[in-house]
C-alpha cells in the first residue's frame, strides 16, 4: 500500500477504535498485493482505482464492507503561472469521470 494509503487505513482503524487485525504479510506496493492476492487466499485493503484492470478480467473481486467507508483526497498541482493544454484536458477528464 504505496502513496499513503497504508496511514490512510490505520487512521480509519485507530478513529474506529480496531486495534488488531491479523496481518499475515505486509508489502509495500500494489502490483506486489495484486501478485500475492492472485496466488493466495487472503484480503487486502486496496484503491479500486488500482484493481479496475484486475475487475474488468475478473482476476480480483471486491468484497463490500457494511458501512464502512474509506475516503482518499487527490489534488491537482501544477507549476504556477503556467498550465499546458494536455493538463487542462486531463484535469477536465479527471473530474467529469472520477467524481473529483
Amino acid at each position: 500500500m504505496g502513496s499513503g494509503t497504508r496511514e490512510i487505513i490505520y487512521e480509519f482503524l485507530k478513529e474506529h477504535q480496531i486495534k488488531k487485525l491479523n496481518n499475515i504479510v505486509t508489502l509495500n506496493s500494489t502490483e506486489a498485493i495484486k501478485n500475492y492476492l492472485n496466488h493466495s487466499d487472503t484480503f487486502a485493503l486496496l484503491s479500486i482505482h488500482a484493481i479496475n484492470e484486475d475487475l474488468v478480467a475478473n482476476k480480483l473481486k471486491i468484497i463490500d464492507i457494511k458501512n464502512v467507508t474509506i475516503e482518499r483526497w487527490f489534488y491537482f498541482v501544477s507549476r504556477t503561472g503556467y498550465q499546458s493544454n494536455v493538463m487542462d484536458y486531463f484535469e477536465k477528464f479527471a473530474k467529469n469521470n472520477y467524481n473529483f
